[in-house]
């Protein structure tokens, strides 16, 4: 009970002894749970060694895993060149090397 309640005021972060009684009871109480949900006689963990997920659950240790984003691959800029030609000096060939200049320079 003593190591328990030890690692119960690590895991809280108390150092001083005030309310020891009281956490006592609550391991008691946790104690008392384990043992009937785990369907073993009561007082079996006072004789026998108690698992550690057991003690875990019952000093409510935290447990911090560290789990890093996995941050998407930016897609690779293409590279790109256009062509356009007009081979007359007409207004319609004019309007045709106009319409090819912004329908590529809409996608930049």
């Amino acid at each position: 009970m003593d190591t328990l309640l030890e690692k119960v005021k690590a895991n809280l972060i108390l150092m001083h002894s005030a309310d020891d009684a009281l956490l006592k009871s609550y391991i008691t109480a946790a104690v008392s749970y384990a043992e009937s949900y785990q369907h073993i006689p009561e007082g079996f963990y006072k004789e026998n060694p108690m698992p550690p997920t057991t003690e875990q659950a019952i000093i409510m240790e935290r447990v911090v895993e560290r789990i890093d984003a996995l941050i998407p691959a930016q897609p690779k800029a293409l590279r790109v060149c256009a062509y356009a030609r007009v081979s007359t000096g007409k207004d319609a060939m004019l309007h045709s090397l106009s319409a090819q200049v912004s329908y590529y320079a809409i996608g930049t």
